[in-house]
């Protein structure tokens, strides 16, 4: 029995997995979040194995998936700072069920450690030198979903699609740009707040922006809560909304906007990783099972009709793995995969002990 934790301020999400099946749950992360969440598992003894989602592990950590020792967890205490709500919910969990169940196996899985080589002139910011060395530089995002997805793109074309285009849709969404496993640019950057806007995230804006509130006598903790908590899809369409809600064609007028802006901008950095790599072996977007991307998926390729990718005119939604929607004439093939996360997850979990067993 697998138990997973990850964090989403104020929450934190937890999922038992129990035979393959993912049963999952949210707490607020506040006093006693822990003993809750022992008490709704009727005790810990059954639970052999903890995994524990790290979303920035900075140049400290960088393994995908690893064994918690004492040596890591004094550096994941390091990387705290790196994203405060996010990480210290991590540390703290590691901290609590390593101290209750000792003789369980404790995982740390690294969202940023797949981008931890990007190279110089992707990773850095153009600002003083010494502030990069601070670590103040581009440490991507979604690195457990994207590395995931290129395996599954390794295992169904036989290694034959050597660059592709990475596309995760969600609440979140961002890109990544991956040859021959390696990562050569994302659209993440310090943060997730770079790149594409996300459901309450402003995505790329001028950063001077932010000295302009300052000046107005917006406090940098209310500067903060606005690009972050109350802008993308939800500041377009005046209300609260994610990507399930902007995904419906028909929608009402502030919707629409969120949604065409949205779609402009996946397309612009699709076109730009597709630039970074000299061009590509395959598409491949991903989201969780619940949502119906197709129609948003034939809206992007149309926008790339002129390289000549042509999609199926009968795919329909994508409810396995790993499928391909492009035609067989199609100048580069195009993948969708619908993959829960917790499940995805699990798989990490499961390749970690896979490789010890081939490695006796």
């Amino acid at each position: 029995m697998i138990l997973l934790f990850d964090p989403a301020p104020p929450c934190i999400q937890w999922c038992l997995v129990r035979n393959g099946s993912a049963d999952a749950h949210a707490v607020e992360a506040k006093a006693g979040w822990q003993e809750k969440i022992t008490a709704d598992l009727d005790g810990c003894g059954h639970v052999k194995t903890i995994g524990y989602v790290l979303h920035n592990g900075g140049d400290t950590i960088r393994d995908a998936v690893g064994p918690i020792t004492k040596e890591s967890l004094a550096r994941l205490a390091d990387c705290v700072n790196l994203l405060p709500e996010h990480n210290s919910l991590t540390l703290a969990a590691c901290r609590h069920w390593m101290e209750c169940l000792p003789n369980a196996r404790h995982i740390l899985l690294c969202d940023t450690a797949f981008f931890a080589h990007l190279p110089s002139h992707v990773r850095d910011y153009a600002v003083p030198h010494a502030l990069t060395r601070r670590g103040l530089h581009r440490y991507g995002g979604s690195g457990l979903g994207h590395e995931w997805a290129w395996k599954q793109i390794q295992a169904l074309t036989g290694g034959a699609a050597r660059k592709i285009v990475s596309i995760h849709l969600g609440n979140h969404s961002n890109l990544a740009a991956i040859q021959d496993g390696h990562p050569l640019e994302t659209t993440v950057g310090f943060t997730h707040l770079e790149g594409i806007m996300s459901a309450e995230g402003c995505g790329d804006i001028d950063p001077t922006i932010i000295f302009q509130l300052k000046a107005a006598g917006f406090t940098y903790s209310i500067i903060n809560r606005m690009l972050s908590t109350q802008s993308g899809f939800s500041a377009l369409a005046g209300k609260p909304c994610q990507l399930s809600d902007i995904l419906v064609q028909s929608s009402p007028s502030g919707l629409a906007l969120a949604r065409r802006v949205f779609l402009y901008q996946i397309v612009k950095y699709t076109g730009a990783l597709l630039a970074a790599l000299d061009g590509a072996d395959a598409f491949v977007l991903h989201s969780a099972p619940s949502l119906d991307i197709m129609p948003f998926v034939r809206e992007i390729c149309q926008a790339f009709a002129f390289l000549g990718i042509r999609l199926q005119p009968e795919a329909g939604r994508c409810n396995g793995m790993l499928q391909q929607v492009s035609t067989a004439d199609s100048a580069m093939p195009v993948f969708v995969m619908a993959c829960d996360r917790w499940t995805m997850l699990n798989r990490w979990i499961q390749s970690l002990a896979n490789k010890k067993e081939h490695a006796k």
